[in-house]
């Protein structure tokens, strides 16, 4: 588990790096690639993790088809274990920023 931005698994785009900057100076509080164990018995590392149990997801261009199929069991094993999952894909953090920012605020605040 890392925080604030840093990553040992070497998978963020400038894409990610937007959304924790913009996170940061927030002031909203977050731990990036955060392993989770689901119910199946996988282990999803969670983009970022903020509170107890928010889970942000950046999606890039390969979240459709069969990626998407995957993406929407994860997040039904997250939720599952009491964890909400918000996604974002890269057009809106590139071109939503503040959109995104104040959805993300509105969900931590009703954790």
């Amino acid at each position: 588990m890392t925080k604030s931005g840093s990553n040992q698994w070497g998978m963020w785009t400038r894409t990610h790096f937007q959304l924790m900057q913009a996170l940061t100076n927030k002031g909203i509080e977050y731990l990036s690639e955060v392993p989770i164990e689901a119910p199946n018995g996988k282990i999803y590392h969670a983009d970022l993790l903020i509170g107890k149990n928010l889970v942000v997801e950046v999606d890039g261009p390969s979240h459709t088809g069969r990626k998407l199929e995957k993406d929407e069991i994860r997040d039904q094993q997250l939720a599952n274990l009491g964890l909400t999952t918000l996604r974002f894909s890269d057009r809106e953090i590139k071109k939503e920023m503040p959109r995104v920012l104040e959805t993300i605020k509105k969900a931590k605040e009703a954790e």
